[in-house]
């Protein structure tokens, strides 16, 4: 069934029927012609098809148009008469800043939004915030060189980025918590019905479902003590925040950086708790204005001892939906390797603070998906070097 919608394109508004699965960069470009969005990855990775959302750059391989009800949408084509743009352009021209011009339409959105965002950016910096946008010609010096030229030319009250006035018209996310699953664990001991082998993962009707497990060096009294300390048990969450908690009810954010893009999903999740079989269930969810992108899920969690009691196994099953930016995310072959690493992050945390060897400082406040995917990639090239070669590999799957 199509899905009726209106978003301003470039300053114009426009009303179509679409699909609900039609991403953003093919409704811009076989829709309303608007090639210079390019499509590389479709997985949200290389940026080519970087576009303003709201005023925010976002990825139109992963957004699903049905999402952008009453969005502003702007192109590379919507930048004539803009006078940043325009200088950003002609720093690249003059500075050598592309070669084969695919990634060049999502570099110079990134850029524009790079010089208005910061206005005393040093290398370090720009080349950071670059970093969601690939290219694979110019090894990046003109680029780094065009952007600190507009920097150091165009005067910062002209690059001031102004807040867009629609960016709430997104439709609102609206959760409406599903029925957990029946418990029909026997004992305290036993694996749970839901336990497949660690790191498995299915997808059905715009449901994830991914299952693993970890061990930790602690008895179950000891580790369940830890999960019943819930702003503890975020803390060990890579880009997790507990704001609010009454023991049944809490209020947090996760906050996400891929690349230059950012972004805090703020929500709310109720939490059940069984005691005598050491099994809990957290369901809740939360959105991100400036990207629009919206979650929803739960996770089951199970607290297995040991024939000794000297280690706890936990078991996690952790199912999800995904709307607007990272929408797509989920349908990528990544997204197994990805949570197996998130949770091996996550479990490394468990053992620290269990064992009082965690040192938070050193901890990023953000969960920084680009370089958990680069440890993805990089696992993935040892394992497929070690085949072609039959040399050993002694990567674990941790983080």
């Amino acid at each position: 069934m199509k899905k009726k919608i209106s978003i301003t394109i470039n300053g114009k508004s426009v009303a179509s029927e679409i699909e609900p699965r039609t991403t953003l960069a093919d409704f811009l470009r076989d829709s309303q012609r608007l090639t210079g969005t390019k499509l590389g990855c479709e997985h949200g990775v290389c940026g080519a098809c970087t576009v303003l959302i709201n005023g925010t750059p976002g990825r139109s391989c992963i957004t699903f148009a049905a999402t952008l009800e009453g969005a502003e949408v702007q192109t590379i084509e919507g930048f004539e008469k803009d006078p940043v743009m325009e200088a950003v352009r002609h720093a690249f021209h003059t500075e050598h800043g592309l070669q084969c011009g695919f990634c060049t339409a999502g570099m110079l959105i990134t850029a524009r939004d790079i010089v208005r965002r910061f206005p005393s950016a040093d290398e370090k910096t720009i080349r950071n915030e670059l970093s969601g946008n690939l290219c694979r010609c110019t090894g990046y010096m003109g680029i780094v060189k065009a952007v600190q030229k507009v920097l150091h030319e165009v005067p910062a009250e002209d690059r001031v980025r102004n807040p867009v006035a629609n960016k709430a018209a997104i439709q609102p996310f609206a959760f409406k918590p599903f029925k957990p699953k029946a418990d029909s664990s026997a004992n305290a001991n036993s694996r749970p019905a839901f336990a497949k082998s660690a790191g498995e993962s299915e997808s059905a009707n715009g449901w994830t479902r991914i299952t693993d497990s970890f061990t930790v060096a602690r008895s179950r009294a000891e580790t369940w003590s830890l999960f019943s300390d819930f702003a503890r048990m975020a803390s060990c969450m890579p880009g997790a925040v507990l704001e609010k908690s009454d023991g049944k009810n809490l209020e947090g954010q996760v906050r996400v950086a891929f690349g230059p893009i950012r972004a805090g999903f703020r929500g709310k999740a109720t939490v059940e708790r069984n005691d005598e079989i050491y099994k809990g269930l957290i369901v809740g969810g939360g959105s991100d204005v400036a990207s629009g992108s919206r979650a929803k899920g739960q996770v089951t969690y199970q607290l297995q001892s040991t024939d000794n009691d000297s280690k706890t196994i936990v078991n996690l099953t952790l199912e999800f939906q995904l709307q607007g930016a990272l929408a797509q995310f989920s349908r990528a072959g990544l997204i197994k390797d990805f949570a197996s690493r998130l949770i091996g992050a996550f479990a490394k945390n468990l053992a620290d603070e269990l064992e009082g060897r965690r040192n938070t400082r050193n901890e990023s406040a953000e969960l920084r998906v680009s370089s958990l995917v680069w440890s993805v990639l990089v696992s993935r090239m040892k394992t497929l070097w070690a085949k072609l070669t039959g040399a050993p590999t002694n990567d674990r799957g941790g983080s």
